[in-house]
């Protein structure tokens, strides 16, 4: 795939039907956590096995290739509610630093994965947003520094730095948003992200590792 081409599906409206068929089949930033999460047991560890968690998830990109439909997306109201402040939230994303956030469609990366960024900023930068439906969250994210980001949000530390190494920046904003708070400076949580050489090398190396049993899986069909 060229640039004109990457270009072309950058600009694909996310929700829309080509984003949606993009995203079929490929491991994305979103859901990489799941190909990270350890076997339960010392056995399995040292054995190199995926865990059950990272195996439904192969499974699901096997069964995406071969129906070419994406996994149902879950319309729980908490993540509805996300989507839905996430517009009002990179607006005010802009107004606190004065960047200017660009929409963009599926970031590919390879035939077989990808993410969805919530925005690009400039040529270097990107953002994550994240509008917690329960206030209670929010106290958590605003105490939150980057150093402690992959142990308290491991989830969304591989997020981040997947869409890091999909689209080749060199800074995320990772940004908690909750307008129901009084006092300004509650209401947005800004964190600053760099890309993490080891984080990469795993992301790299499972990867690798997921697309080789998702493709025998198929062969063996």
């Amino acid at each position: 795939m060229d640039q004109f081409e990457k270009e072309l599906i950058s600009a694909t409206p996310q929700g829309s039907e080509q984003w949606i068929d993009l995203r079929a089949g490929r491991f994305t930033a979103s859901e990489f956590w799941r190909l990270v999460t350890e076997p339960r047991t010392k056995a399995a560890k040292e054995a190199g096995e995926w865990s059950q968690t990272a195996m439904t998830y192969i499974k699901e990109k096997v069964a995406e290739t071969l129906t070419g439909q994406p996994k149902t997306e879950s319309y729980a109201y908490p993540l509805v509610y996300g989507k839905e402040l996430e517009p009002q939230a990179r607006e005010y994303f802009e107004s606190k630093t004065g960047l200017i956030v660009s929409h963009c469609g599926f970031q590919v990366y390879t035939d077989h994965a990808g993410g969805s960024p919530d925005g690009l900023i400039g040529e270097d930068m990107g953002l994550e947003i994240k509008c917690p439906f329960n206030s209670a969250n929010q106290i958590d994210y605003l105490s939150l520094k980057a150093e402690n980001f992959l142990d308290e949000y491991p989830e969304y530390f591989w997020q981040v730095q997947c869409n890091l190494k999909f689209t080749d920046r060199k800074l995320w904003y990772f940004v908690t948003y909750d307008p129901r708070f009084k006092k300004e400076e509650h209401k947005m949580k800004i964190l600053k992200i760099t890309p993490d050489a080891i984080a990469f090398a795993v992301i790299e190396e499972k990867l690798i590792k997921a697309i080789e049993t998702k493709l025998q899986i198929i062969s063996n069909l």
